[in-house]
């Protein structure tokens, strides 16, 4: 294994860590408040975390987030009108979506800044 590739896994790893931190302490919170931390932000931050350094592990952690949602009591929405498992898939939907333009945005980052060290 190059360098280069072990260093994207080591920092992989750690943007997992710290995600999985993130949800564990957001689904005890949740459970601890009854659920009152239903913000869609707050289970996004792991995903971007993860979907900056890979689609793969930012896709696990929406779904991660997801269930730490429903574990937490977060979801369902009270007194939404669409059953439960709408309201699941749509929240998974923006989580995705969020992992898709977090390594979008990390894949430019890293270009740019290869681009940048080159000109050096």
């Amino acid at each position: 294994m190059s360098d280069a590739a072990s260093r994207r896994t080591a920092r992989a790893a750690i943007a997992a860590w710290f995600a999985l931190s993130w949800l564990i302490a957001l689904t005890v919170l949740n459970d601890v408040s009854g659920g009152a931390l239903r913000s869609t932000i707050l289970f996004a931050v792991p995903v971007f975390a993860t979907g900056w350094q890979s689609w793969r592990l930012g896709l696990v952690f929406a779904a991660l987030g997801l269930l730490s949602a429903v574990a937490g009591g977060a979801m369902p929405e009270p007194g939404s009108p669409a059953p439960p498992e709408i309201d699941a898939l749509v929240a998974f939907a923006k989580l995705a979506l969020d992992a898709a333009c977090a390594h979008v945005l990390g894949t430019h980052w890293r270009a740019d800044g290869a681009a940048q060290g080159r000109k050096r």
